[in-house]
């Protein structure tokens, strides 16, 4: 739909109950197409909102499992009185209904919303659920910007045509009308047939992407042609666009779940727990007194106190769980450093970072990178980067460097949920003492220690690895991968080049502002391609022009898939010239 003024009432975000309209015959599980009542089992991710206990005195919204502990919906939804809202805990009781396509069964989740993130200048919320939800996989959030044209399938659970309060799930396809900065206008495929309706808002509009379906916006405004009770013969509807934020909501989540701020207390007036950006490590202040940081299930470090009721993160830097009494029963012993910050991060340590410098000034020193792991069958990885490496041999241990190092016992599942590949920016040690850092999946070597100081690493620890597996990593990036040479210089990879950002200002416009770059020897880099390889897909940030490379020049895409598309400088974009 245009973006032209809405009237108060089709405002969808801020109505007090909230989905599709006219939907047709029920979709298959896994498919998204025709439209109408959900089937059992399809669209999982689905989830269905509840502020202020729902009824006729709350509100429900619709909204799409982004991540196990994470649900994306429109922040409009938990507006009170019109204002916007804050991060932190709802102002009412709220809960999120995942997986239960029909609300009549009791199959999926229902659990509470703990914490809410907004966007600054979206209608987007980030909602933490109290649990990770594990039986049910997250909608992925797409990259690339709909087109005219396309054709999205929207989903929720508010009213119908014919149903004030629907108990099961409704989809339906739309059009893509118009793309704007920050939204879409959308279509029902069916003129007059398919609205999203009260109850709707914050459903995910969804596209097929070569048999993979993804998320690219949530509903956020409506005419509600053709909904139940409504006159407007106007039609057509309004996203918030995902797409081009993927990164900001990858980062609010980690830093939110992960961290407990300067000032924040555990127990004062809610409860609270910290999880790894990557789920596998999890912090609780245990009903018995205990604070207790957990792998996998396994507990591997504790206050080991049976008193503790709550915990207080103070602004002189000390952290310091207290007793009912109000006596200290425990701290980190940090006082005088300032407001800090505590994180639990991906290896598994849980430390305390002054704020004023980001120095770490205590830690748990529990699975850090290069920490050692062995299975319930013996095997034995060294953590790196959040990843675990596995030794195929004890001299492989040795020859690493571990022949001496304690081994922490983990659980085989546990362990088989570890991802292959360190993050970017590890650093990693083979049997000779060759040091390269971690890009992208790709393993950069550095020829010499004024390599390794020039790019920034001067006294950053290595992580020693065998040099079976440091040789079969690939030398090139994956496209995306951000680098930086040893004079600051930020190029993006795409198709095993490097296409350089001649200014900070298109670095920020690609999307890039504020993604860490990794700091690569400026001899390797001049060593990649200056054009992407025949087939790369890349664009600018200026346009949602997808353009395909071959033979050193451009040509428009106007028709197949686009995924896997590099945003890449509009300097670089213009120095490949058009076919």
């Amino acid at each position: 739909m245009s973006q032209a003024r809405k009237p108060a009432g089709k405002w969808l975000a801020t109505l007090t109950v909230v989905t599709l309209t006219s939907l047709l015959a029920a979709v298959p599980a896994g498919a998204v197409g025709g439209g109408g009542a959900v089937a059992d089992g399809a669209y999982p991710y689905l989830a269905k909102i509840d502020v202020g206990g729902g009824g006729p005195s709350g509100r429900a919204c619709t909204g799409a499992l982004i991540s196990p502990r994470w649900v994306a919906s429109a922040s409009s939804c938990f507006a009170v009185n019109g204002q916007p809202i804050t991060a932190g805990p709802p102002a009412a009781p709220t809960t999120a209904t995942i997986g239960r396509t029909d609300l009549t069964t009791n199959t999926g989740r229902v659990l509470t919303v703990m914490e809410l993130v907004p966007h600054p200048d979206r209608n987007l919320v980030l909602a933490r659920l109290s649990a990770p939800i594990t039986t049910i996989t997250p909608v992925t959030i797409g990259s690339t910007a709909p087109a005219v044209g396309d054709v999205l399938h929207v989903g929720g659970y508010g009213r119908t045509a014919t149903e004030w309060l629907p108990d099961r799930a409704h989809v339906a396809a739309f059009e893509v009308t118009s793309v704007g900065a920050s939204t879409l206008g959308i279509q029902g495929q069916a003129p007059g047939q398919s609205s999203p309706c009260k109850g709707d808002a914050g459903g995910p509009a969804l596209r097929e992407v070569a048999g993979r379906v993804e998320l690219v916006a949530l509903n956020h405004l409506s005419w509600q042609n053709g909904c139940l009770g409504e006159t407007e013969t106007r039609q057509g509807a309004t996203e918030t666009r995902l797409d081009d934020i993927g990164y900001w909501v990858r980062q609010r989540i980690a830093e939110t779940q992960s961290s407990m701020p300067s000032g924040e207390c555990w127990n004062c007036s809610r409860s609270r727990s910290l999880a790894s950006a990557n789920d596998h490590f999890s912090l609780l202040l245990q009903a018995d007194g205990n604070l207790v940081l957990y792998v996998g299930g396994l507990p591997i470090w504790a206050t080991r106190t049976t008193n503790g009721a709550r915990l207080a993160n103070q602004s002189d830097g000390n952290v310091v769980l207290y007793g009912a009494d109000g006596s200290a029963v425990w701290s980190t012993g940090t006082f005088g450093n300032g407001p800090s910050t505590l994180r639990l991060q991906n290896d598994g340590n849980l430390v305390l970072y002054r704020n004023s410098d980001l120095a770490p000034v205590w830690s748990s020193g529990t699975l850090l990178s290069g920490s050692l792991i062995r299975n319930e069958t013996g095997g034995v990885a060294v953590l790196a980067g959040g990843a675990a490496i596995w030794f195929a041999s004890p001299q492989e241990l040795a020859a690493a460097g571990y022949a001496t190092t304690p081994v922490v016992p983990v659980s085989t599942s546990w362990a088989a949920s570890l991802p292959s590949m360190p993050q970017s920016g590890t650093l990693i040690r083979n049997e000779t003492g060759g040091v390269a850092v971690i890009a992208g999946g790709a393993a950069v070597w550095f020829a010499n220690q004024d390599e390794f100081r020039n790019a920034g690493y001067g006294t950053t620890p290595s992580i020693g690895v065998p040099t079976a597996w440091a040789v079969s990593l690939p030398g090139i990036p994956q496209n995306g991968t951000l680098i930086r040479n040893e004079t600051g210089g930020v190029a993006v990879v795409a198709g095993g080049a490097a296409m350089w950002f001649p200014t900070p200002e298109e670095l920020r416009e690609a999307g890039y502002g504020t993604v860490p770059s990794i700091g690569v020897p400026t001899r390797w880099a001049l060593g990649l391609l200056s054009k992407p390889q025949d087939g790369t897909l890349v664009r600018s940030g200026a346009s949602p022009q997808v353009w395909r490379v071959n033979g050193g020049t451009r040509t428009a895409v106007t028709s197949g898939p686009t995924e896997n598309v590099t945003t890449i400088g509009v300097t670089s974009l213009q120095a490949i010239p058009v076919a």
